[in-house]
């Protein structure tokens, strides 16, 4: 066992602790289409540091804010005021911060169930390259979008309802994503442009011969593997929802890492650290 990813699995269950609202592929929500924005005051092209700008690039070109624009550093509460929905893939300038904004979805003209919506805020929707991004509507199902065009590609195959779907880091047609809700402890690779699935780790042995009532392993919808994709952490649940334990996982290796009970003391959500346990 390496100490420090055991460290790295008791450090997430401990932050995991705070609590923030997670998202499902299932929830509703008022806001159900997606819409990106940016201040391109330099007329900057897309880049996986800033991947909103393969969305705004297009639309908000060069000139369409001044020289000398600057977003306000001062914390104020401001009134928002009610605006109608744009039309798709149209630019228009957001009247209090006066920052550009393009709808990029249409989920009634896109033909998708209820709504399209980003999952979560720290669920990354691009591609490695921006050159896709994915979002999920009503019915639980995932859907491929051209970051670009913003025209919708397809419904995903695989990926349904709470999956926690991750794209690769390096790959941009590869998305990790596990079980509904994590139930079967495995995490699964898709090839987004050929549909076609396969079991990257199956858990459920190893889990069950730690816990043996362990039924799920998941991040309760709010973790991220480390950045390169290699290190990844799951808390365990049993068929109840009661917690069990956390483990850490070499996805390079396929290897568990580390474990610890948690003596049925839930964590709100675990997360691996970017650099897989290893503090800088």
């Amino acid at each position: 066992m390496q100490k420090k990813h055991l460290l790295a699995a008791v450090f997430a269950a401990v932050v995991g602790l705070s609590g923030c609202g997670g998202g499902g592929g299932s929830a509703a929500s008022s806001q159900d289409d997606t819409a990106s924005g940016g201040s391109n005051a330099g007329g900057d092209t897309a880049t996986s540091s800033n991947p909103s700008l393969a969305l705004t690039k297009s639309a908000c070109a060069t000139g369409f804010y001044a020289a000398d624009f600057l977003l306000s550093s001062l914390l104020s509460l401001d009134v928002l005021p009610s605006l109608g929905k744009p039309a798709k893939g149209t630019a228009f300038l957001e009247p209090t911060y006066k920052t550009c904004v393009v709808r990029s979805t249409n989920h009634t003209a896109d033909g998708v169930s209820g709504f399209t919506r980003n999952d979560y805020a720290r669920r990354q929707a691009f591609n490695s390259d921006s050159s896709k991004f994915i979002v999920y509507a009503l019915d639980g199902s995932w859907h491929l979008y051209d970051a670009v065009t913003r025209a919708r590609v397809k419904a995903l195959a695989g990926p349904a309802g709470d999956a926690e779907p991750q794209w690769s880091s390096s790959n941009p047609d590869v998305l990790y994503y596990i079980p509904t809700n994590g139930v079967g402890m495995k995490l699964n690779e898709l090839t987004v442009s050929t549909g076609v699935t396969r079991t990257l780790g199956d858990f459920s042995a190893r889990v069950k011969a730690i816990w043996p009532t362990a039924n799920a392993a998941w991040t309760k919808s709010e973790g991220s593997p480390s950045k390169d994709g290699r290190y990844w952490c799951f808390m365990v649940d049993n068929a109840e929802w009661g917690s069990v334990g956390v483990f850490t996982w070499d996805r390079d290796t396929n290897t568990i890492l580390g474990s610890m009970n948690t003596n049925g003391e839930r964590p709100d959500h675990v997360s691996m650290s970017r650099h897989g346990g290893v503090c800088p």
